[in-house]
């Protein structure tokens, strides 16, 4: 076993609603696009830290996973292909109604394509749960941990990069 092995095995394992909700704290809620149709915002945010969304694509069984984070003031829409809600929606061939009626006008979303290479759901879910566990810190901040080249050097860089997010203040 190597660590570009273990890699390997985190890029090839299928990710499924069960999957994430299994590895997120209990106030984080996985669930798919259509189960926000008509509830308001208080509801889907009330006592959650975060909401998974798995935005399927029409007629095939692959979908995105993205996260809403409710902040101070507005909802925080992250995907880690850096698009808009509703061009991301059009591009999986779902309804913007859902997400028109609950982001309303005050909400922010990231514009950097994280994601990179052959568009595959644990990608996604990878960044959502990244996501998810370091909350705390604000979009920007979040997205320029990807924006710099990091070289691991020794053991103890190695190790303490496959344990970080467990020492995140949860």
């Amino acid at each position: 076993m190597t660590l570009s092995s273990l890699i390997n095995t985190i890029k090839t394992t299928a990710v499924s609603i069960k999957f994430l909700r299994d590895r997120v704290p209990k106030d984080v809620d996985v669930i798919v696009y259509q189960a926000l149709k008509g509830k308001h915002r208080s509801a889907v945010f009330k006592g959650k830290r975060a909401v998974i969304v798995l935005i399927p694509k029409k007629g095939t069984k692959m979908g995105h996973f993205i996260v809403l984070l409710p902040k101070a003031g507005h909802i925080e829409y992250f995907s880690s292909l850096g698009g808009s809600p509703f061009d991301e929606l059009e591009k999986l061939h779902e309804s913007t109604e859902i997400f028109k009626s609950l982001l309303g006008k005050n909400y922010i979303y990231n514009r950097v394509k994280l994601q990179s290479g052959a568009y595959r759901v644990v990608d996604c879910a990878a960044f959502v749960l990244a996501r998810v566990f370091l909350s705390k810190l604000k979009q920007r901040e979040f997205v320029g941990l990807f924006q710099r080249k990091l070289s691991l050097q020794n053991a103890d860089d190695i190790a303490s990069a496959l344990v970080l997010l467990h020492f995140v203040n949860v």
